[in-house]
């Protein structure tokens, strides 16, 4: 049975399930968080543009997209740059971690579906090997993926030789996009010259 009193005061816990109530964990705050005039300058302006665009998003102005990575609808904000703070992508918890690099090893589960419809042998290869392996397929025609799915061309040199093994979500979406439009186009053509 879960507790429903205060860990710390033993009164009545309003703020369940957490362990403590609205104001013990008001007190912890208090002490314990650092103030944001000491913060170094880089976390101060991290936190100032995050704020901006909380402000902007409650006020209706910034508004939730669904998930690059994935299509899921509860996102998160993600800055490339925060001297732009309303300049946000928006990613599921799961892609934002992968794209920050928490979960090196292991591929969003979100992007899975997408390289089962790439190919049969995709359960067998991880997502990288499958988009390592379609791109060396296509060397002589670099360039044109590079154009027709955004990625730049080093980049994807980078991904065929072996030297990028973790190139990040958003790139890996757009080459799963691009060899899955590539597909569809392929497929198409086979049934109109048939």
């Amino acid at each position: 049975m879960r507790k429903t009193t205060c860990s710390s005061c033993g009164g009545a816990n309003d703020r369940l399930p957490q362990r403590y109530c609205r104001s013990c964990h008001a007190s912890y705050q208090r002490d314990n968080r650092p103030i944001h005039s000491d913060l170094p300058e880089v976390a101060r302006r991290r936190a100032n543009t995050r704020a901006y665009a909380n402000v902007y998003q409650h006020r209706g102005k910034l508004i939730p997209q669904p998930c690059e990575g994935c299509g899921e609808l509860d996102v998160q904000k993600h800055h490339d740059d925060y001297e732009k703070p309303l300049q946000v992508r928006w990613f599921c918890r799961e892609c934002h971690l992968a794209l920050h690099g928490t979960h090196k090893r292991r591929i969003s589960r979100c992007l899975t579906r997408y390289a089962v419809m790439l190919d049969t042998h995709a359960m067998q290869e991880t997502m990288f090997e499958t988009i390592k392996r379609r791109l060396e397929e296509l060397r002589g025609e670099l360039p044109r993926v590079a154009e027709d799915s955004g990625v730049h061309i080093a980049t994807i040199r980078n991904i065929i030789n072996g030297r990028s093994k973790d190139p990040g979500v958003s790139v890996i979406q757009k080459l799963l996009d691009y060899f899955k439009a590539r597909d569809e186009m392929v497929a198409k053509l086979r049934r109109t010259a048939a």
